[in-house]
């Protein structure tokens, strides 16, 4: 896998951003990275997305919901060390990928495609042949819980119908 063309991902993402990594989120012992902390990299993507959605998770906890990460399968495919790098979701459903779409429709899980993207370029890698490559592919698999009864349940009718209105 070269570069974003090549991904699996590849296409229009429906929402990108910059984001720093710093240095409290690197393992002293190799300098990059450490491949638990990048799920922390993942969540500022998938937060971000949810705010420029119009929705964070404090919205949602005043409608007596919680969205829960249920499953992450992810693909460390390069190193992420300090500096900038780009997040970004390519698509995004309800119900498990794999259901028809009749049966999804119905479905509580809520699922994204993530990546997170090397700069193009760093002055201080002199040109690293890595650079503007994506360095991990995510699938992510939510599910909004009810903080009443700590069971799932269907995605808010506004959140669906806002995030079919941001593929159009």
């Amino acid at each position: 896998m070269a570069d974003r063309t090549e991904s699996s991902l590849a296409g229009a993402p429906i929402f990108s951003c910059s984001a720093q990594i710093g240095m409290d989120l690197t393992n002293n012992a190799y300098q990059h990275v450490h491949h638990a902390d990048a799920l922390r990299v993942l969540e500022i993507g998938r937060t971000r997305w949810l705010e420029h959605m119009g929705y964070s998770l404090e919205k949602f906890l005043t409608e007596g919901l919680l969205l829960m990460v249920t499953k992450v399968e992810v693909s460390y495919l390069r190193e992420l060390r300090v500096g900038d790098v780009t997040l970004g979701i390519d698509e995004f459903g309800f119900g498990r990928r794999d259901w028809p779409v009749e049966r999804a429709s119905r479905g509580k899980e809520f699922w994204l495609s993530q990546w997170v993207e090397l700069p193009a370029s760093s002055p201080a890698d002199g040109g690293c042949a890595e650079r503007g490559k994506i360095a991990i592919e995510a699938f992510i698999t939510q599910v909004f819980v009810s903080q009443a009864t700590l069971r799932g349940v269907a995605p808010p009718a506004d959140f669906v119908e806002a995030l079919r209105g941001a593929t159009k």
